[in-house]
């Protein structure tokens, strides 16, 4: 995606369309990716969460967000009737 087409607040986990194959890059809890990295990044991806506590492990939001991203390829696979998707999202 042109940098110049990137949404300015971070989709969340779930809103997100990716488009496949993807690079997911995870920061660190409190300071995120160093600023050299994230201007790299086409999209920036956040997961929604209730109460006070506002962040996760890292270990704790990778597996949030790989297994979102599992639910979203198994469903292009399946809406384009293959094993594995062909097409790209957005």
């Amino acid at each position: 995606m042109p940098r110049w087409k990137r949404r300015r607040a971070p989709w969340t986990c779930f809103e997100w369309q990716p488009a496949f194959p993807v690079c997911v890059m995870f920061g660190h809890e409190v300071e995120g990716l160093r600023p050299a990295l994230a201007e790299l990044c086409d999209t920036h991806v956040r997961i929604p969460m209730l109460g006070r506590k506002h962040s996760l492990n890292v270990a704790t939001a990778g597996g949030v967000v790989i297994y979102e991203l599992l639910r979203k390829y198994q469903a292009l696979a399946a809406a384009s009737g293959q094993s594995r998707p062909t097409s790209r999202a957005r």
